[in-house]
């Protein structure tokens, strides 16, 4: 039996090659960062989530996101979100007592702060620089080629995938 996506993205007629190439990409991260990292895995998917909580609100806004674009303008820690351990917890399915131990540990070691609210990696924390420019660079070209991947199966980020899809013309 067939099921139907209830949502019409998902409906998209390239759908599976999107969800092949995209997640070739996140593979690919993933194993960069864990690569380059000094942490074991699990530290390090605790530290990679931390991290995009923290700097979330930047992410989202254009204005934010040109003020701290380059390497001279850190994201402050003021303006860092913070998230408890029993949110990345949940956002990893980990046990919260799991986190909050390595993220404890992580405190001690001075690799995050505790703030109100939560956690942050701190600005401060970019103790190697060549390794994170060395992590956003390889990023940037694994996102070349993945947008590259996507022009040459010939689907059109610029179009609405929540639009109905369109039944392929057959030749009479």
């Amino acid at each position: 039996m067939v099921m139907r996506p209830l949502d019409r993205a998902i409906d998209h007629p390239q759908i599976r090659t999107i969800d092949r190439i995209t997640n070739a990409y996140i593979v690919t991260v993933i194993e960069a960062i864990l690569r380059f990292s000094p942490f074991d895995p699990v530290d390090s998917i605790i530290l990679a989530l931390i991290n995009a909580k923290n700097v979330s609100t930047v992410a989202q806004s254009p204005d934010l996101s040109r003020r701290y674009a380059d390497w001279a303008h850190p994201i402050p820690d003021a303006v860092r979100q913070p998230i408890s351990r029993r949110a990345v917890a949940a956002s990893l399915n980990l046990p919260v007592e799991t986190v909050r131990r390595r993220i404890d540990r992580l405190i001690k070691l001075g690799v995050l702060v505790e703030v109100e609210g939560g956690v942050i990696v701190t600005a401060e924390r970019d103790d190697a620089p060549a390794r994170s420019e060395f992590i956003f660079a390889s990023n940037f070209q694994l996102l070349r080629r993945m947008l590259g991947q996507f022009r040459a199966h010939g689907i059109d980020l610029t179009t609405d995938l929540d639009a109905a899809p369109q039944e392929p013309e057959t030749s009479r």
